[in-house]
Parts: C-alpha cells; sequence; structure tokens
C-alpha cells in the first residue's frame, strides 16, 4: 500500500492535523535554514513581517519568541504601540492554530503521546483555568522564553474559545507592554 492509499483511509481530522503540521514543519525549517529570515522580513515588510513572525512564532512547530526582535523593531522606527499590537495579533492567531489542533486532534494526540502525561496536563489546565493560562502567557521571564505551545492544552481541554482568547489576548498584550517598556527603556538610556 503506497503513501496515497494510506492517506485517502484516514479520516478529515487526521489529514487536517497532518497538512498543517507538514506546513508549519516547513516553514519551520525554512526559517532555521536562513538565521537572518526573520529579521530580513521584518526589515523589508515591517509590520507585516512582524504580524508573520509573530504568528509562525506562537505555534507549536516554531519555538520562536517574537519579544527578542522588539529592540530591533523598536529602534527601527516603528511606534511601539504598532509594535505591540501587530505582535499580540500575530500571535493570538498563531495560537488559535495551537488550541485548534488540540481541539481537533486530541484523539489522535492521545494515541501518539503518553496519555499519563496528556492527562496530567488537562487536570492541571482544569485546577487552574484561566488564571493559570494568563499567568504562564503573561509572565515576563528573564530571557525571551516562547511559552505557546501550552496553548495546545486547552484545546484538549474544550476551554471555552471566548474565554480562551480573551485570555490570551489579555496575557500577550500584558506581556508584550512590560518587554516594549523594558526595551525602550533600555534603548532611551543608550541612545
Amino acid at each position: 500500500m503506497n503513501i496515497i492509499e494510506k492517506l485517502s483511509e484516514l479520516s478529515l481530522e487526521k489529514k487536517v492535523i497532518i497538512f498543517t503540521v507538514i506546513v508549519f514543519i516547513l516553514l519551520g525549517f525554512g526559517l532555521f535554514l536562513k538565521g537572518e529570515f526573520i529579521k530580513e522580513l521584518i526589515n523589508r515588510y515591517g509590520l507585516i513581517g512582524l504580524f508573520l513572525s509573530s504568528l509562525v512564532g506562537s505555534t507549536i512547530f516554531l519555538f520562536f519568541s517574537v519579544e527578542g526582535l522588539f529592540p530591533f523593531l523598536l529602534t527601527s522606527g516603528i511606534e511601539p504601540i504598532s509594535v505591540i499590537g501587530v505582535a499580540t495579533l500575530g500571535s493570538v492567531i498563531g495560537t488559535w492554530i495551537n488550541y485548534g489542533l488540540g481541539f481537533i486532534g486530541s484523539g489522535f494526540i492521545k494515541q501518539r503521546y503518553d496519555h499519563h502525561k496528556i492527562d496530567r496536563a488537562q487536570k492541571i489546565m482544569n485546577r487552574y483555568g484561566w488564571m493559570g493560562l494568563f499567568l504562564v502567557i503573561a509572565m515576563p521571564l528573564p530571557i525571551p522564553i516562547p511559552v505557546d505551545p501550552i496553548t495546545v492544552i486547552p484545546g484538549i481541554a474544550r476551554m471555552n474559545f471566548i474565554e480562551f482568547t480573551t485570555v490570551v489576548v489579555a496575557g500577550k498584550l500584558l506581556r508584550y507592554v512590560l518587554w516594549v517598556a523594558i526595551f525602550m527603556e533600555i534603548i532611551n538610556g543608550f541612545f
């Protein structure tokens, strides 16, 4: 049996998951091969580049923290409010992809990975709910570390999508405001 025949036997849910994973793995691989790609994307396309970078960097397929680009953006003349807004929008859409993968693919994920760890993550999500998710997303760590892969768990746990979106928007907004404020203070101190 060839690959095409095997794919045709899969459910639509599994086909969507496989397609999404392949697209983002290729995107992530391409970004890693071109280390300066994201800086060039932003340099060439400004806020559109920031949007695309924050969207792709917020998915589970590419561990990239957009906050690391803020000093570059802020010193290139882009307004801080624009950086915060565009990065938030792109990141929220990226986390929607993670949520959707968790929601649609929860059965597939439980089959492929250690279901005890997934069950434990679900219990943690159910125990701490939106407040725990908010704290993880909003927390400005000493170095910009991507925390977005955790947004698959609310999808698996079937968290209300409106609640999920509200928490992610508030958390990302707070996180980015704090990072921009820190970087602006550093930039203003040196320039």
